[in-house]
This record gives structure tokens, C-alpha cells and sequence, in this order.
């Protein structure tokens, strides 16, 4: 492994599980979704809740004029051991916007943006201004990254990555810069 593809900010195991039951998602599609789509149901309801208000349920939120966008773009981490009926839905990032809408019943826009690593800025970009269109009542906007071995050997060979582990930016010491993982979630 290239020295720069060991650094990086990543996620544990505990982290990537999902309670697929609380969300209406079986165990065999559960095994078939990209970490991102579990990133997004638990971090994106805890957003949700919160700015509604503590009481909030998620029946509470069923049919609710809610907007949901998401920045996300594949993390290459969903490996199929057997084709399933979940087999092309667990790994598109595209759907994960859907499915987030979908398990919570949340009826108003959803889109999956994919912009490379500015997919959390564009999406809260495409959030607000939904809000100014009056497009929904309430918004929620989710960013979410998985790394992938494979991706943070590509790039680490191709030279992007830090050989230090550090990233020094707008600074003569700059070697490139570090890659990590992660979720996050707005109420707007």
C-alpha cells in the first residue's frame, strides 16, 4: 500500500452498522446498501427530528412537505456476495435521497447530487434555494463520504494524497491533502 493511502479520517465498524428495522428495511437489504445510505437514514432523521422539535416522532413525519437533499457519490464499498432484489438500489447513490424520503414518507423534493468532493455544498446550495422557491416547507440537507481501499490507493499513487498525513493548505510545505469520512446533517 502507497505510505500516503494510510492516512486519512475513517469511520469504525460500530459506525457503519444500521437499524435497518427502525427505518422498515430488512436484513438482506440492509447487507446490500452502500454505508452512505445508513449514513444518511440515522444522521439525516436525527437532523430531521431535532429541528422540528423533541417530541417528534416518525409517524409524525409521515406525508410531511419535507425536502431532502443529499450530496453523496459512490464510495465503490457495496461488494455482492449473490444477486438480490436489493442489488441495484444498495449501491447507487442516486437513490440514496429516495430512500431517505421514502422511509420516512417525506413528500416533498429529493434529489442526490453528485459533484465530486463539493456534494455536501451543492446540496445544501440546492436545499436553500428550494426553500426560497417555496418548494417545500422544511429541508433537510445530508452530506456523506465512505472511502473505498481501492479509491484511497488510486489516490495516493496518483499523488494527491499527503505523504505527511497532514494538509498544509496555502502553504509551501503543502503535499496534497487528506481524505475522510463522514456524515452530516442540516434542518433548514
Amino acid at each position: 500500500m502507497a505510505a500516503s493511502a494510510a492516512y486519512g479520517s475513517f469511520l469504525n465498524v460500530e459506525q457503519l452498522e444500521l437499524d435497518g428495522g427502525a427505518f422498515g428495511i430488512s436484513a438482506l437489504e440492509a447487507r446490500s446498501m452502500d454505508p452512505q445510505q445508513s449514513f444518511v437514514l440515522g444522521v439525516g432523521y436525527a437532523a430531521l427530528v431535532r429541528g422540528f422539535d423533541a417530541k417528534t416522532v416518525r409517524v409524525d413525519l409521515m406525508y410531511s412537505d419535507v425536502g431532502v437533499f443529499v450530496g453523496a457519490e459512490p464510495s465503490g464499498l457495496v461488494i455482492q456476495e449473490s444477486a438480490s432484489v436489493f442489488s441495484a438500489t444498495g449501491s447507487a447513490a442516486s437513490i440514496t435521497s429516495g430512500r431517505f424520503s421514502y422511509a420516512l414518507g417525506l413528500v416533498g423534493p429529493c434529489y442526490t447530487i453528485d459533484t465530486a468532493c463539493s456534494s455536501a455544498l451543492a446540496a445544501l446550495h440546492v436545499c436553500t434555494a428550494a426553500l426560497l422557491r417555496a418548494e417545500c416547507e422544511r429541508s433537510v440537507s445530508v452530506g456523506t463520504k465512505a472511502l473505498s481501499e481501492a479509491a484511497n490507493y488510486g489516490t495516493s499513487v496518483a499523488g494527491m494524497t499527503s505523504l505527511l498525513g497532514r494538509c498544509h493548505t496555502f502553504d509551501g510545505r503543502a503535499d496534497g491533502y487528506c481524505r475522510g469520512e463522514g456524515c452530516a446533517a442540516f434542518c433548514v
